[in-house]
């Protein structure tokens, strides 16, 4: 080197490393940003909720977190919250049966309830969807797409703008993404995504055994979450393990199995003893239900409508023509090559497409049977939708990439000013589609089944129901069993008051058919039903689903509970013609046998189980009946409910 000069090399190595500390820093600022972001739209439910009902008990407000949300979710979380894994539901079983639904998915909200209280809540839904971000992130640098727009990408589909810009546009949902109903897919999802990276990093990089430990844990989580999409992953196996035995050949392949299995075996072991442990009648409450296993493929094709073809066939023609045209340049993680890496993530992904599509069917031919088989359709979708969108990102990354080059500007795809521009208009965009999307909700969250005892309420269900929560907190022991055939009073008093139930809820309680029976009966009885009244309110859908069977009874041209002959003509001609697997239909036996048992009641039968208030709505069925003057009083009345407590002796 000649003295007084610089050495160009060395000065453009360290402009080099200058240059990529500041994109390494901006890169940062911008996904602290879209962090930021994420968590002021998970927020914007709670605050329009509090601005609309600033007087609402905030626990009340929790009930109404989301219109797609499954409230009977909460007392399961409550109860692990105070750190039971034990059925908390009724008073005499208290500590003795282990509850039947898996802990995993419902852990995240159990943290933070326990930390923070009922506004624990409102952090775990922060905190998911800053995870559900990131994951995004990591799923599309996992198949090479640069930093920057992985960031964007993430981003936009976190916010769901992809979902609200079809809907007001008023085409058909193409992709099925995230939602905030707990635990599936608020929380599932997350253990969905983080299954599917695993794998994809597993295809794109040498197959050390800390990535095959971490499929194992991801999948593991999985199981307990979201059996519907464990399935889909199970069925795509074989083209995974082809790509990892030619690469890395068959006995560190199987040595790498092995550990992966006894870790698996280990996270999902809670999930296997729950199993194992539950009583019988909890899977056919369920809905799983017997199926002739060839009869599997026939099933499938009719309940696949043609807009579902329509979708697999895009999905698919997309991926394919990405993978095979799209040639990225750079290495990821400085591992393997992306060519070749984008090759066996496209191989891959286009076997987990086809598992998905056929796993409903598979799974009746191995297993002889089935549970709740639209979960198949909406797993796949979801699928389909990731991969699809990952594919979409890649394309977009790779056609950036090379109109840099041919600009001269380097590799770096995405250019300071529209990294930070784009994140601020999706960020403008996803709050004003929540803002919408989070317009307040005044009725009963069921309005399906509830839809009788909102009508005429005045000024609001919500509003009557918040004076009736107001009531309770403030006059009712916490320890009190509460009696209403209300399902959302049932959640809220659960939940946020410790309480126990009078009456069985058929997914929240690990309790037998023989006592959820006996305890509406009981109830039925205090409020005197004659049996003809009894198997007339039985029959009631909201009765039915939520305080008898759930899906028990499902009626439909695929099962029924009892043989067609055991149902009248009226109710033969609507199962013959309905696919509805959430179509209920009380057979014709069940419903002697029911009334039989409600006439055989003894005082033995009501003096056994404890009953301290007696909640009942003014709307529907049930809007005539009160318990017995002499023995119950009434304490608290506004234009939604009543309440009763038993009369001083």
């Amino acid at each position: 080197m000649v003295e007084g000069r610089t050495d160009p090399t060395r000065s453009e190595t360290a402009g080099h490393m200058r240059h990529q500390a500041t994109r390494n820093r901006e890169t940062f600022r911008g996904l602290l940003l879209c962090v930021l972001g994420i968590a002021l739209v998970a927020l914007v439910p709670w605050i329009v909720s509090r601005i609309a009902f600033p007087a609402e008990p905030f626990d009340a407000s929790v009930i109404y977190r989301s219109q797609e949300g499954d409230i009977e979710y909460f007392p399961l979380v409550a109860e692990l919250a105070r750190g039971t894994v034990t059925d908390e539901t009724i008073k005499e079983s208290r500590g003795a049966l282990l509850r039947p639904f898996p802990h995993v998915t419902l852990l995240p909200h159990a943290v933070s309830v326990a930390a923070f209280g009922s506004y624990g809540f409102v952090v775990a839904d922060v905190l998911a969807a800053i995870s559900y971000l990131l994951l995004l992130v990591l799923l599309f640098r996992t198949v090479g797409v640069s930093h920057a727009l992985s960031i964007m990408a993430a981003f936009c589909v976190a916010l769901r703008i992809p979902v609200y810009l079809l809907d007001s546009a008023g085409l058909p949902a193409v992709f099925t993404l995230w939602g905030m109903r707990i635990p599936r897919p608020f929380i599932s999802e997350l253990y969905l995504l983080l299954t599917l990276i695993a794998t994809w990093r597993l295809l794109v990089n040498p197959a050390r055994v800390i990535h095959w430990l971490v499929l194992a844990g991801a999948l593991g989580l999985l199981v307990q979450g979201d059996i519907h999409a464990v399935l889909i992953f199970a069925l795509s196996s074989p083209a995974l393990m082809f790509v990892i035995v030619r690469r890395e050949g068959v006995l560190r392949t199987l040595r790498n199995s092995v550990y992966a299995g006894l870790f698996l075996a280990v996270v999902m072991s809670p999930f296997l003893v729950q199993h194992f442990l539950e009583h019988p009648d909890i899977p056919v409450r369920w809905g799983m239900f017997p199926m002739r296993r060839l009869s599997g493929f026939r099933f499938f094709w009719e309940l696949l409508s043609w807009k579902e073809l329509i979708g697999v066939t895009f999905a698919a023609s997309f991926v394919l023509f990405v993978g095979t045209r799209s040639r990225p340049q750079e290495d990821v993680d400085g591992a393997v090559g992306r060519n070749e890496g984008t090759r066996h993530v496209w191989f891959y992904s286009a076997a987990l497409m086809i598992a998905a599509l056929v796993s409903m069917p598979v799974s009746v031919v191995v297993l002889g049977a089935i549970v709740q088989p639209s979960h198949f359709w909406d797993r796949a979708s979801r699928l389909y939708s990731y991969v699809v969108i990952a594919f979409l990102v890649v394309w977009i990354d790779a056609f950036l990439r090379r109109r840099g080059e041919r600009a001269d500007r380097g590799t770096a795809p995405v250019g300071r000013a529209y990294f930070y521009g784009t994140i601020v208009a999706l960020l403008v965009i996803g709050l004003g589609y929540k803002m919408r999307e989070s317009s307040v909700y005044r009725n009963h969250l069921r309005p399906q089944f509830f839809g009788a005892h909102t009508v005429a309420t005045q000024p609001s269900y919500r509003e009557s129901f918040s004076e009736l929560a107001s009531f309770l907190d403030r006059n009712v022991p916490h320890d009190a069993v509460v009696a209403t055939f209300d399902h959302q009073v049932f959640s809220w008093w659960l939940t946020f008051h410790r309480g126990y139930s009078f009456l069985v809820e058929p997914f929240v309680s690990s309790v037998s058919d023989a006592e959820l029976e006996t305890r509406l009966a009981v109830l039925c009885r205090q409020l005197g039903m004659s049996p003809e009244d009894y198997r007339e309110f039985v029959q009631e859908p909201y009765i039915n689903i939520f305080w008898l069977g759930l899906l028990k009874y499902e009626a439909s041209r695929w099962y029924t509970y009892s043989s067609l002959d055991d149902y009248t003509d009226e109710q033969r001609l609507k199962i013959v013609r309905s696919r509805d697997f959430w179509q209920m239909i009380i057979p014709q036996s069940e419903l002697r046998r029911l009334g039989k048992h409600y006439e055989n009641l003894t005082s033995v039968d009501v003096d056994a189980r404890a009953l301290d208030i007696i909640v009942l709505s003014n709307r529907g069925p049930e809007k005539h009946l009160a318990p017995a003057a002499g023995v119950w009083q009434s304490r608290f009345q506004n234009d939604g409910f009543r309440v009763y407590s038993r009369s001083a002796r």
